[in-house]
């Protein structure tokens, strides 16, 4: 039997109800922080100093964060249009549409990818203490580096695994029943 939209909310699944909420609530917030954030850089970067001194920081940086820095805009543009497509499937979601659910999961996917490749570029800039010698550095500032990698290693393993699971239930047959 298929579940449309006019059928009693109390055939329908209460975690696909909660998911579309949190994710439209998601949505919202990073919406209207990307669209701050579009504002903030266009306005940042009408200052000649700012533009000059953001392209020869990216100088010194790992190849995807300079490819970020030169593409800011893009950048911008990208994160904006990951938001309001969060926020544009959760709502469809809500209303059991099979294109918004499909479009989350697209989503979902992409987040937990670059969530992925946001750990190795961040393993792979060199900490400010690089350039001082390994008998100076206290063992304290030692520790507290392999700390914070293994504080992001369980961050990024573990939202990993709550978006596997996520994409796993909203591909569940129970669940793709609901929609049309």
């Amino acid at each position: 039997m298929e579940i449309t939209a006019s059928q009693p909310i109390s055939q329908r699944s209460g975690f696909v109800t909660i998911t579309a909420w949190i994710f439209i609530i998601i949505g919202s917030l990073t919406t209207i922080a990307s669209l701050i954030q579009g504002l903030m850089y266009v306005r940042m970067l009408s200052m000649p100093i700012m533009h000059q001194a953001m392209h020869e920081g990216a100088k010194q940086m790992p190849f995807l964060l300079q490819l970020i820095f030169e593409n800011f805009r893009l950048y911008l543009a990208l994160i904006f249009s990951l938001s309001f497509s969060t926020l544009l499937s959760a709502i469809g979601l809500l209303k059991r549409n099979n294109l918004a659910r499909k479009l989350l999961i697209a989503v979902l996917a992409f987040a937990a990818l670059a969530l992925l490749v946001a750990f190795v570029t961040q393993l792979s800039i060199r900490p400010a203490t690089d350039n001082i010698p390994s008998a100076q550095i206290p063992a304290e500032a030692k520790t507290m580096i392999r700390a914070m990698k293994g504080f992001m290693f369980i961050i990024t393993f573990s939202v990993s695994c709550l978006v596997g699971w996520l994409i796993a239930h909203l591909t569940a047959p129970e669940i793709t029943q609901e929609f049309t």
